[in-house]
């Protein structure tokens, strides 16, 4: 999973915050051949449209609170973009509607840009929107 995220070139912000920033169980988490995980990633552009005030605050807060953003982007089963149906979602943490419409499928408030990217251990999802809990 990480060797995805990192060579991507889409996710550089999202792998500095699992690697750098954020408690040290994600690296050893995502590094399992077994984890078998969907994550949806939010790319660069995501975390550019947050404001830097709310980046800011989700990197300087306590480290639970950028934990608990980063389990809001992570479903502990294998998840293909076809098997997304409408209704709820149940990540680690939060709870997001599944929708799909003329402009794809949506999670929450996130639409996914780029479904079904394989990792050895997962899927990755990439996003346009940082889902965070209003």
């Amino acid at each position: 999973m990480l060797a995805v995220l990192a060579g991507d070139g889409r996710f550089d912000i999202l792998y500095r915050i699992l690697t750098q920033d954020a408690e040290e169980h994600f690296v050893g988490y995502m590094s399992y051949m077994d984890w078998n995980h969907t994550v949806f990633a939010p790319t660069d552009d995501a975390f550019d449209d947050l404001s830097a005030e709310r980046l800011d605050e989700l990197l300087a807060g306590p480290p639970r609170t950028l934990t608990r953003v980063l389990d809001c982007h992570i479903v502990p089963e294998l998840v293909p973009e076809d098997d997304l149906k409408p209704g709820q979602l149940h990540p680690i943490q939060c709870e997001w509607t599944v929708e799909r419409g003329a402009d794809g499928v949506r999670v929450g408030q996130a639409r996914i840009v780029d479904p079904d990217i394989k990792a050895s251990n997962g899927i990755v999802h990439a996003v346009d929107t940082v889902l965070v809990e209003r």
